[in-house]
C-alpha cells in the first residue's frame, strides 16, 4: 500500500494532466460506466463542521476499473485557530478485489481535482480569448483555480477580493512570482465582477457574495464554494440573466443553494439547466454559443472526480517511485 502526502501529490499529479483525467472521466460517465452516488453528509453542530463521504468506481478507467472513496471534514471556524478549512483522505483499492492500493492526502488532491473541474468547464463555457480572471475568496483553493485557467486560457491578469486583504495579497505575491501575472487587490467584490471575464467565487459564505448586476456580458461565472441546499454564492440577479450548467444535474439540484433557493421560489425550474458536465465533453450539448451570453457553471464537487485524480496521481506516483510503500 502507497502512502502519498501533499508535496507527493502535487508532483503526480499536473494540472494538465488532471484536467484531461477528469475530461476522459466524465466521458465514461455519459457512457453509463460510472456508479457515483450522492455523498453523504454529516453534521457536526456542536462545531460547525461537516464531514463528507464520497465513494465511487469507475469501471472504463484502467484495466480493471477504479474505486476509491473520499473522506472530508470541513469546519468553517478553523482558519481562526490556524487551522486547515478542509481535510480530508482519499482511500483507493483495486477494484476487483478491494484491496487498499493507497492513502492520499486528500485536501491537496481536492484543490488540484476543483480546479481541474473548473479549468474543464471553462474550456467549453468560457470566452476563447479571456485574460482577465477574478476570484472572490483567496483560501486553499485559489491558486489551483488560477493554474487551471492558465492552462485552457490566456490569462494574464488576476483580480482578488478576500474578506481579509492580507490573504489576497498573499495570493497576488505567489502568482507574480510563480507566473508574472498582474495581480491585483480590490476592495469591492463588485469591482471584481464588472470586471472579470472569468469570474470564480471560492468562499464559504452562504449568502451571495457579489452583485449579478455587476458581471460583465460575456462573463463565465463558477461557483464553487457553497455546497448545500441553504448556501449560494449567486444571487438571483445572476441566475435570472446567466444560461446555466452544472457538473452533475442529481447532484447540484440536490446541494446547490444557487439553483435550489431560485427554484423554490419559482425564479427558475430544472429545465432551465442547460446542460451538465459529461454533457459537455461529449458533445450531446451545446457550450458557449455567443460572446455576450453570461453564463453561470455551478460545481458542487463529484466523487467521480476524485476517483479520476486519485487514480491519475497513484499511477504517476508508481511511475516516478514517489510516496512510501508500507505492509497492510
Amino acid at each position: 500500500m502507497r502512502l502519498l502526502a501533499a508535496e507527493m501529490i502535487k508532483q503526480a499529479l499536473p494540472m494538465a494532466q488532471a484536467i484531461e483525467a477528469l475530461r476522459q472521466a466524465f466521458r465514461l460517465a455519459h457512457e453509463g460506466q460510472a456508479v457515483v452516488p450522492l455523498r453523504s453528509s454529516l453534521p457536526i453542530a456542536p462545531f460547525g463542521g461537516t464531514m463528507l463521504t464520497m465513494p465511487a468506481f469507475l469501471a472504463g478507467l484502467g484495466e480493471r476499473g477504479a474505486l476509491g472513496e473520499k473522506i472530508v471534514n470541513i469546519f468553517p471556524h478553523n482558519p481562526e485557530r490556524n487551522l486547515p478549512l478542509i481535510q480530508a483522505l482519499y482511500i483507493l483499492h483495486q477494484a476487483d478485489t478491494g484491496q487498499l492500493l493507497a492513502l492520499l492526502e486528500g485536501a491537496t488532491l481536492t484543490a488540484i481535482r476543483t480546479g481541474a473541474a473548473s479549468g474543464l468547464a471553462a474550456d467549453y463555457l468560457a470566452r476563447r480569448e479571456a485574460r482577465t480572471l477574478g476570484l472572490i475568496g483567496t483560501g486553499a483553493q485559489a491558486y489551483c483555480q488560477v493554474e487551471a485557467l492558465r492552462c485552457l486560457r490566456p490569462i494574464r491578469r488576476v483580480l482578488l477580493y478576500n474578506r481579509t486583504p492580507a490573504k489576497a495579497e498573499a495570493l497576488a505575491l505567489r502568482l507574480q512570482r510563480a507566473w508574472g501575472l498582474s495581480a491585483s487587490v480590490l476592495d469591492d467584490p463588485d469591482e471584481v465582477a464588472a470586471q472579470a471575464e472569468v469570474l470564480i467565487t471560492a468562499t464559504s459564505s452562504k449568502n451571495p457574495v457579489f452583485s449579478g448586476e455587476a458581471v460583465r456580458a460575456g462573463a463565465t461565472v463558477i461557483a464553487i464554494g457553497a455546497f448545500t441546499p441553504e448556501a449560494r454564492e449567486c444571487d438571483d440577479v445572476l441566475i435570472a440573466r446567466a444560461r446555466l450548467y452544472v457538473d452533475a444535474r442529481e447532484a447540484a439540484l440536490a446541494e446547490a443553494g444557487e439553483l435550489l433557493i431560485p427554484i423554490q421560489q419559482g425564479l427558475i425550474s430544472e429545465s432551465d439547466i442547460v446542460a451538465e458536465l459529461s454533457e459537455l465533453v461529449t458533445g450531446a450539448a451545446p457550450g458557449r454559443q455567443n460572446e455576450r451570453e453570461i453564463i453561470m457553471f455551478k460545481s458542487v464537487g463529484l466523487a467521480l472526480e476524485d476517483l479520476a485524480a486519485a487514480y491519475l496521481a497513484y499511477r504517476n506516483a508508481v511511475t516516478q517511485k514517489l510516496g512510501r510503500e508500507v505492509d497492510w
